[in-house]
């Protein structure tokens, strides 16, 4: 997602000032954009073949005498067969020293041509190999945004326009992908489908032989296309209607009205699932239970808002892409099974979970010498991808519950407004709407540093006064600075339970406390609040 951005820095002999009007300096723009762009994908899975033929209108955004189509992302996987323009000559699949992956296909024009000038192009892309985002199998064919399956303007991209996207595949089978269905049928026998696509960031689709569920409600519509699943689909699409609801009542209302849900085969593409604008990806390993549903659900519809609508970038994004929803997932879990069982589930996982993305997986991470702090997660690392679902998740969850849900979510949808969103604006948004709460020092011992606290905790009974007494002494064994904490502990005693709140700064912190009666055992943090070491990760090693 590429906005115009303004940025307005002038510096005066005394001080900093800005005028916007003399200040302002326009971002740099693509080289081009699309005007028109209608699309047709055949796909041939018993050959593992896909070709993706395109007709479109480029508008040039600078004075020129060449444009660069390139495809591909960070994977390769595409290549050109054809690129044609009467504008002038072609060369294609081009390299790139710095993009390994891109095949760049190049019009040259015989002479220079003026900004807003419109250039009809036609292109051919074949699969050279299946690849992270995509791949065509016997069994499905499935491309997201990722693959970067269209061609676009060098490494800046811009909106797609409105057009038509056809898919050809054998009888039976359907397509899933971002818009509406207008017309369907057979052609030269085999099935086709054309989707009216509206005008958007990106797209993508999966085919399979699906089988269809639909459901409507007043102002949108859920279609369900699967494949082994045993699910319901009613219970499904109720599900899936009620975590809409859960989500709209926290971000606001969700940006993409019709959605489509696809299951897809395990073996297709290693990862577990996609959120795109309108089109959710779900592994079917996924699906085997209403409880691995309904996260796996949640965490993708969250991307409508954290990584459609707003594109996190920059150092850290992952915290605030994958990280904000898996925190929605385990949100709207508890609404449901309370905070014990989300407590339970964000630990260890379950059965059809990854049992990557969860604090057991994190803490695995952390003592194989992985860990890495959350304000510098890379968005191609796959251990720093369940960094951000799994201690990510706990840090979204303590600040929360520090500032209360109501401002979080409050300062979350002011920061929706700001599509492309960085870790540093996000953690000013919160010290700015809460200066009383210290956030600052939270955002830098939680964000700034890997691991986490390391508790240990030693009492023993005082009786010299003849009144009920114990000396608590709690030790911070981590590496590094202490932490900052307000900590509870739990205190059993032989006349009652009581808790109470420890503050700790330094590596040894001793307090005395007035108890009912004897003391019998300590507890730090019965409730769960911090992510901190608990003896339940004693099968791990301790992270120093």
């Amino acid at each position: 997602m590429n906005l115009t951005v303004f940025k307005r820095l002038c510096l005066g002999i005394s001080a900093w000032f800005c005028v916007a009007t003399l200040c302002a300096q326009e971002a740099p723009r693509p080289q081009w954009c699309y005007e028109t762009l209608d699309t047709t994908v055949s796909i041939v899975p018993d050959r593992g073949m896909l070709s993706i033929r395109g007709t479109g209108t480029l508008v040039l955004h600078h004075e020129t005498s060449s444009v660069d189509l390139r495809v591909n992302g960070s994977w390769q996987t595409l290549r050109f067969e054809s690129l044609s323009s009467r504008a002038g000559d072609s060369k294609i699949n081009v390299l790139n020293p710095e993009h390994k992956a891109w095949r760049i296909g190049t019009l040259q024009f015989s002479k220079p041509r003026a900004p807003g000038s419109r250039i009809q192009v036609e292109f051919e892309l074949v699969k050279e190999r299946d690849a992270f985002p995509l791949a065509v199998k016997a069994n499905a064919a499935v491309a997201i945004s990722d693959a970067v399956w269209l061609p676009v303007s060098g490494d800046m991209g811009c909106d797609l326009p409105p057009g038509k996207l056809t898919f050809l595949m054998p009888v039976g089978w359907h397509a899933a992908s971002n818009g509406k269905v207008v017309a369907s049928g057979m052609r030269e026998g085999r099935a086709f489908e054309t989707y009216q696509i509206p005008k958007s960031h990106q797209r993508a689709f999966i085919a399979a032989p699906y089988h269809l569920a639909n459901g409507r409600a007043p102002t949108s519509s859920i279609d369900l296309y699967l494949l082994n699943a045993t699910l319901n689909s009613s219970r499904l699409l109720e599900s899936f209607a009620a975590a809409r609801q859960f989500l709209e009542e926290r971000y606001g209302p969700v940006p993409f009205a019709d959605y489509k849900i696809a299951e897809m085969p395990n073996d297709l593409v290693p990862w577990y699932g996609a959120s795109e604008e309108g089109l959710i990806i779900t592994r079917n390993e996924m699906m085997g239970s209403e409880e691995a549903v309904l996260n796996n659900f949640v965490h993708e519809l969250a991307h409508a808002w954290w990584g459609n609508k707003v594109t996190p970038t920059g150092p850290g994004s992952y915290l605030l892409n994958e990280g904000m929803a898996s925190f929605s997932g385990i949100e709207f879990f508890e609404s449901r099974v309370g905070r014990e069982g989300a407590l339970a589930y964000l630990e260890f996982g379950s059965p059809s979970s990854s049992p990557d993305a969860t604090t057991y997986g994190y803490l695995q991470l952390a003592c194989s010498g992985k860990d890495v702090p959350l304000a510098a997660l890379k968005p191609d690392s796959g251990d720093d991808y369940n960094i951000a679902q799994s201690k990510g998740v706990w840090v979204l969850r303590m600040l929360a519950d520090r500032v209360g849900r109501e401002r979080f979510f409050h300062v979350l949808r002011m920061l929706e407004s700001e599509p492309n969103l960085t870790q540093e604006r996000f953690r000013k948004a919160f010290e700015a709407e809460a200066p009383e709460m210290g956030l600052s020092q939270f955002f830098r011992q939680w964000l700034d540093r890997p691991g986490i606290p390391v508790i240990g905790l030693e009492w023993r009974n005082q009786n010299a006064t003849g009144k009920p007494r114990a000396l608590i002494t709690i030790f911070q064994k981590q590496r590094g600075e202490p932490y900052d904490l307000d900590l509870e502990v739990l205190l059993r005693t032989r006349k009652g339970v009581v808790t109470r709140s420890v503050h700790i700064d330094r590596a040894q912190v001793t307090v005395e406390i007035d108890l009912p009666g004897e003391l019998v055992d300590a507890v730090v943090d019965p409730g769960s609040r911090l992510l901190v070491w608990r003896p339940s990760y004693r099968t791990l090693c301790t992270p120093r």
